[in-house]
């Protein structure tokens, strides 16, 4: 569900803004809490009141720095000291929601909730764990309680305004997206949602308008960019889509999504070795940036059988692919594991003009769209000390146990898409290029709720370069069946994949691409070995390639833990 994944916004930096901002104005002067007894007040309770206010201050600056599970530590021990704030109880529950700990966090959210039931912030955070979890009614309920003690905040009117548009109650949607337009008219983002919903409903001048406002007020909002190309395109006027996907290409060259976009706008205006260029990039898998410097992002399709059976036919190669990577760090390194994990459910793809007059018949008898269930997403954060091979499996052991528990919490009938990013020695502090993620385009906006709209973007065009196809498939290049495996692997469909990368190489044996793509569909599935075998066959063809060599350099490290030596023969 796009609105429900990206504007459930509960930004990261307006939650600083509100909270840091006071929390490092107190000094150790301030008690907070209950006193020893009534109207008395000990050296005991200010020596607990400073240690909690600088646990708090240092919690929030390892917020501001992504470290979430070293601010677990410092929150834990703040409200320790002082159990009866309830701040402390809302900055350790946001710290167990951005280190993936949902149903910590809410507890957390509860007790403050508790000790303060006029908090609206705890309200606006319990709403957004709520939402995490699908439950729309009960979102929505703390959303409207945070909005009735805070009604001037704008973030707390959108989230409401987002679960009003899940649950298909468009008139209030539009309602609350407006409001928050006038609460805060140079916050992109609220421009931006109100912009999709104006999209989605057919109103695309009105919705350009908002996309365009959207970037008025920050010029490198990439996702405008996409959405007014996507809006150009379906009016006809390639030219201009053409224009706005290059653009967007060049602000967030990783984005596989707006390369998928242009490429295929490239393709039906004729131009197939543009679009062959354009789709080369977003097939590499090893990083780019210094030497030394390793990564490795990667997506999968959780392929879930029956719902009386559905773990059991769950492929464990995602899941080794992962553990072979962790191996692979240096025993004398650092690094720092990101992996997002988003339960998807499962789309049901129709052509654009089909999707326009079920919408249009739906408005029509009821003024409500029909309640669509919620994109949910989570990341989890690991850092990785060096140590020795003992120490290093067992943490290996804890990750992979936690990712795993988190895996198998995926709905019913739902697909999970999971991408990890591992970055090693100074990437640790910046952040290089990354192997392969279908959006490695950070999260500018600090949204809470991962979002996952972009793949609306994949989803409305391949129903038509699907149907083209079948149409004239046989007459088709290798570059359109390179677009349709592109767009596959997006999705993390691995095995349409193959088949369209296998349609590519049987058109054209020298598609090196092709076999690009191949490799990456191979390793979605954990099959390393075919992976490798594919960037091979690339440097066969093309022995300039760069991205199949980097690809076999990072496929080719061993792992640190059965092979130690290797730690040695890394030191700088």
């Amino acid at each position: 569900m796009r609105m429900n994944a990206n504007s459930l916004s509960g930004i990261y930096s307006h939650m600083i803004r509100v909270l840091f901002a006071a929390l490092f104005a107190l000094g150790p002067q301030v008690v907070w809490g209950a006193k020893t007894e009534p109207g008395q007040e000990t050296i005991w309770d200010q020596i607990m009141a400073a240690q909690a206010i600088r646990n708090l201050q240092e919690g929030g600056h390892l917020m501001q720095q992504g470290s979430y599970q070293e601010a677990v530590r410092e929150f834990a021990r703040a409200v320790t000291a002082q159990p009866k704030e309830p701040w402390g109880h809302v900055m350790l529950g946001a710290a167990y929601y951005w280190s993936g700990q949902v149903d910590l966090a809410m507890k957390e959210y509860q007790e403050a909730i508790s000790l303060d039931p006029k908090n609206s912030q705890a309200h606006q955070l319990m709403g957004i764990a709520y939402a995490w979890k699908g439950d729309s009614e009960r979102s929505l309920r703390e959303f409207l309680e945070a909005e009735r003690l805070s009604p001037e905040r704008a973030d707390i009117v959108m989230d409401a305004g987002s679960v009003y548009e899940s649950l298909g109650n468009i008139s209030k949607a539009l309602e609350y997206f407006r409001r928050a337009v006038h609460l805060d008219a140079v916050h992109p983002l609220y421009h931006f949602q109100l912009g999709l919903l104006y999209s989605r409903l057919g109103r695309d001048s009105d919705a350009l308008d908002s996309f365009q406002a959207a970037l008025k007020h920050f010029s490198q909002y990439e996702d405008a960019l996409l959405e007014i190309g996507a809006l150009w395109e379906r009016g006809g006027d390639l030219d201009r889509a053409i224009e706005y996907f290059q653009k967007a290409v060049r602000m967030k060259p990783r984005d596989s999504v707006a390369r998928f976009r242009l490429g295929y706008a490239y393709l039906k205006k004729g131009k197939s070795d543009r679009a062959a260029q354009v789709f080369e990039e977003a097939f590499r898998l090893s990083p780019e940036g210094e030497e030394g410097q390793l990564g490795l992002s990667m997506a999968y399709k959780k392929k879930q059988g029956n719902a009386q059976n559905s773990e059991s036919e769950d492929p464990a190669g995602p899941a080794e692919a992962f553990r072979r990577n962790l191996e692979r760090i240096p025993l004398n390194r650092e690094a720092k594991v990101e992996v997002d994990l988003a339960y998807m459910p499962r789309p049901e793809l129709v052509p654009v003009r089909s999707q326009e007059s079920r919408l249009k018949n739906a408005l029509e008898s009821s003024q409500k769209l029909p309640q669509i269930p919620s994109a949910m997403g989570v990341r989890r954060q690991f850092s990785i000390p060096a140590e020795t091979a003992g120490s290093r499996e067992k943490r290996i052991e804890a990750i992979m146990k936690e990712l795993d528990s988190v895996r198998k919490g995926a709905p019913p009938h739902s697909d999970v898409r999971m991408s990890m990013n591992l970055q090693m020695g100074r990437a640790v502090e910046g952040r290089s290029g990354v192997s392969y993620q279908p959006r490695d385009v950070g999260n500018d906006l600090g949204l809470w709720v991962m979002g996952t709209g972009w793949m609306d973007l994949v989803h409305e065009v391949l129903p038509e370069l699907q149907g083209s196809f079948q149409e004239r498939g046989s007459a088709k290049s290798a570059e359109w069946y390179l677009a349709l495996g592109l767009g596959q692997i997006l999705l993390g469909d691995s095995d349409s994949a193959r088949e369209a990368f296998s349609g590519a190489i049987s058109r054209d044996a020298h598609s090196w691409r092709a076999y690009l793509g191949q490799g990456v569909a191979y390793l979605i599935d954990g099959d390393e070995e075919k992976a490798l075998e594919s960037y091979k066959k690339v440097l066969e063809i093309n022995p300039k390639s760069k991205g199949a060599k980097q690809n076999l350099k990072w496929l080719g490290t061993k792992s640190a833990i059965r092979n130690p030596q290797s730690a040695i023969r890394d030191k700088k």
